[in-house]
């Protein structure tokens, strides 16, 4: 596969159908029975819910146990990823760890037991950034269930997926250690900044003439 470059000879190339358990599409519910709406007991994800973690653990809005009883919206498995179908952020991905629902925009997908959920994220969310080579559209695609179930997929066997979640979780910590090395070090900048700045207004700290010259010139 020419998106995936050279891959291991053991590892097999197919289309998500072929791995997939279920693929569903998500609902809103009528919106002339106000009860749906009115008890916040059941996760009920949206585009805007989706974020850089891949996680969707709580989202922003919520339905009733009467929506799901009524066969109003789609109930999505546990340990399901939801990819994003329509609008300026399809192709995103996230990962939920509990039963939920979502709108029409989101498709949800099941692995079978020969995919760990994290690798199929993982590798979906790499597959979701190059939609526009794999669907070959000029403007922005539309995952509908067929084309979510004719996207492609890497196979390797469940050890090698192990592997590859370990490895990336060691890349995404050692990430986030360096991001909050860098905001510590801009929080003490700023702090710095701020304090320099009282100094010199409140005069216990008095700026030096060549400085002050410098200032007047260049006004």
């Amino acid at each position: 596969s020419t998106l995936f470059g050279e891959i291991p000879q053991h590892w097999q190339y197919k289309r998500l159908r072929f791995v997939a358990s279920k693929v569903k599409t998500g609902t809103t519910p009528s919106s002339k029975k106000k009860d749906y709406f009115e008890n916040e007991e059941f996760d009920w994800f949206t585009p805007g819910d989706f974020n850089e973690t891949l996680e969707l653990i709580n989202a922003s809005r919520k339905l009733s146990f009467e929506a799901i009883k009524d066969k109003e919206i789609s109930v999505f498995p546990e340990n399901s990823v939801l990819i994003i179908g329509i609008g300026g952020t399809t192709g995103k991905v996230g990962l939920i760890r509990n039963e939920a629902s979502s709108n029409q925009q989101i498709n949800s997908i099941t692995f079978n037991k020969r995919i760990i959920p994290e690798y199929g994220l993982h590798l979906l969310a790499f597959v979701g950034r190059n939609l526009l080579d794999i669907l070959d559209y000029t403007t922005l695609p539309i995952l509908n269930q067929t084309a979510t179930k004719n996207l492609p997929f890497l196979e390797p066997p469940v050890d090698e997926q192990e592997m590859i979640i370990g490895e990336i979780q060691k890349v995404r910590n050692n990430s986030n250690r360096s991001v909050q090395i860098i905001r510590k070090e801009i929080a003490n900048i700023k702090e710095y900044q701020e304090s320099l700045i009282t100094q010199i207004v409140t005069g216990q700290l008095k700026v030096p003439d060549n400085i002050n010259a410098n200032l007047s010139q260049n006004n």
